[in-house]
């Protein structure tokens, strides 16, 4: 019976399993050896195992070696050799030990091209000598080395050495020539066989005195200098556009004698840009410059572009190498303004036509004397420009008027609209405009509603600056022909034989419509006022007619917003009418407010 072993064989492989290149064979094995060697390279080739397949081979010639079969392992010596990942990635130390091993088969071999290049190869790296030539690229890009060629000629022989890029363009470093002698630089990462060549750097300038914030509706006109610092005379062309979206970025053009700009086709056909704008400039003699003006409108909407200006030019020397100048700016395109409106009625003294005689419907003119009202817009306007402008007009334009009706708008502003007013940024200025609308047709109640917009004519604040003008949309107004109204309006105090203050209050009701209408009027008692005027009463008001009841109130408080709060219902339709405070009043739910000062 035999005994147990004391270890687990199946947790440690045989020596010959673990590690068979350190296990020395026998004579006897290496036919073995081959053949599985020979099989393993086909089978890693067939996988694209490259240093597998090289380590094998160069065991594969270790074992030919040994049996002295000397073309059989100069043969795969130098597939290692002249072809393998070694060489490319440098592994110099490597390849000195196969280059004696590949010396001395050849050797053996009797194949003295081999041995002769082995040796040549050992006498680079043994003795370094650098050799350095200049090389002028005319085009700008990625050059490759696709080899290097090198020929020595003697009175006995010539030899000529090929380097291709891919055997030795990849190692770690490079010899320069210097005064000590040749010199070892590190290569990095880079490589050595490919170079990029850069664009000749242009020394042409591009002079522009463009703004970083223009502003909406702007024309805008400056003066390009291009200057010449070449060494020779040039031949320039100017190139200049708007990237942005191309609806609302403007176009640029160049004015100037020689020959009218042209917009230049968009190869991309890009909606985010507009066409370049072209102009020859011609010859300019070195050191020189020349000066051409250019323009553009912007567009009424806030927007941010790019403007690119490129200077297409060559040496006259050099006529075939084209080089360009490129200028790229950021521009903002800003409204210079925005505008609050306030639309309030106003009473209008002007009586309306009478409902019961036709004939007194139609004026001089003949024409047909409809129901009219007025309103007042207050409109404040400010400045949201970097720099300050000067407002030389202010106007209030209808745009359309819906439901038959004419308008016809004045400017009641106390600044005369003759005087410029310059305003800072963040200021604001003040317009007051009057609307007067009437019907064409006096049995014509329907609503009337009317679009406007703001014109403001201005300039920048400087000498020469032109006019701009720049519309701003302002909101609709519907005015109601048909519904009665309660204006209420407040007179100049006054002071009463006692010297107490007295402010004259009026409420004018409106029956617009085509029946009789009833109301009843109620004054509210109130602590910060006492008044003198109907308390209670009736009134009845025929079609078109309008009626206005005067209170005379003293106040009791100062220095405050006091509201008499007048209830005027409609006993017929039982609706109370919303009293619409006018002129300087202010409207509240309760009713109109009037502001009392302190020393009243």
């Amino acid at each position: 019976m035999s005994l147990p072993p004391l270890y687990d064989t199946f947790l440690i492989r045989e020596p010959l399993r673990d590690d068979p290149f350190a296990v020395t064979h026998n004579t006897s094995d290496i036919p073995t050896l081959i053949e599985v060697y020979s099989k393993s390279i086909s089978h890693f080739t067939e996988r694209n195992r490259e240093r597998a397949v090289e380590r094998l081979q160069y065991e594969l010639a270790l074992l030919y070696i040994r049996e002295q079969k000397w073309k059989n392992a100069l043969r795969f010596l130098l597939a290692v050799y002249e072809g393998s990942s070694w060489r490319r990635e440098g592994w110099w130390n490597l390849l000195g030990l196969l280059r004696e091993q590949v010396r001395d088969v050849a050797r053996a071999c009797g194949d003295a091209e081999v041995v002769l290049r082995a040796e040549w190869e050992g006498l680079c790296d043994c003795t370094a000598k650098a050799i350095s030539f200049n090389l002028i690229a005319k085009d700008a890009g990625v050059l490759r080395v696709a080899s290097i060629i090198s020929t020595i000629g003697t009175d006995s022989f010539i030899l000529e050495h090929v380097v291709s890029g891919a055997e030795y363009m990849h190692q770690a470093d490079f010899w320069l020539a210097s005064t000590s002698g040749p010199s070892r630089r590190d290569a990095g990462n880079k490589g050595l066989d490919e170079i990029r060549i850069h664009p000749k750097p242009p020394k042409v300038q591009i002079g522009l005195p463009l703004k970083k914030e223009y502003l909406t509706d702007e024309s805008v006109s400056m003066d390009v200098e291009i200057t010449n610092e070449e060494d020779d005379d040039v031949e320039v062309t100017l190139e200049a556009r708007f990237l942005g979206q191309a609806d609302l970025v403007p176009i640029w053009m160049w004015i100037t004698d020689k020959a009218p700009s042209s917009l230049s086709e968009d190869p991309l056909n890009d909606r985010h840009s507009r066409p370049a704008s072209e102009v020859v400039l011609g010859r300019i003699i070195q050191s020189a410059s020349h000066k051409i003006k250019a323009t553009f409108t912007s567009k009424s909407v806030p927007t941010e572009a790019v403007l690119e200006i490129k200077a297409l030019y060559h040496l006259l020397g050099e006529p075939d190498t084209p080089v360009s100048k490129v200028l790229i700016h950021e521009v903002i395109f800003d409204r210079p303004f925005e505008a609050n409106f306030d639309f309030q009625p106003c009473v209008d003294t002007k009586p309306w036509p009478s409902y019961f005689y036709p004939n007194d419907l139609n004026g001089e003119d003949g024409s047909v004397q409809g129901l009219r009202q007025i309103w007042h817009s207050n409109t404040r306007l400010a400045s949201f420009a970097t720099e300050p402008l000067v407002v030389e007009d202010v106007a209030l334009k209808v745009l359309d008027i819906h439901e038959g009706a004419i308008c016809n708008i004045s400017n009641i502003s106390p600044t005369p609209t003759s005087e410029a007013v310059t305003l800072a940024q963040k200021d604001f200025h003040e317009n007051q405009f009057q609307i007067t609308t009437q019907k064409l047709d006096l049995d014509d109640r329907r609503a009337t509603t009317l679009q406007f917009q703001l014109q403001i004519r201005w300039r920048r604040n400087h000498t020469g600056a032109p006019s701009t003008t720049t519309t701003l949309s302002a909101p609709h107004l519907l005015i109601p022909f048909g519904e009665p109204r309660v204006l209420a309006s407040a007179g100049p105090p006054t002071r009463a034989d006692d010297d107490t203050s007295i402010i004259p209050l009026s409420y004018t009701i409106e029956n617009p419509s085509t029946h009789v209408l009833n109301f009843s009027l109620t004054m509210e008692t109130s602590d910060d006022f006492a008044f003198s005027g109907p308390k209670t009463m009736t009134l009845s008001l025929v079609p078109v007619t309008k009626k206005t009841i005067t209170y005379n109130m003293m106040p009791l408080v100062r220095g405050r917003w006091i509201t008499p709060r007048l209830r005027v219902l409609d006993t017929g339709f039982r609706q109370v009418l919303r009293v619409v405070g006018t002129g300087g009043m202010r409207s509240e739910k309760g009713g109109a407010s009037v502001w009392v000062d302190a020393d009243e």
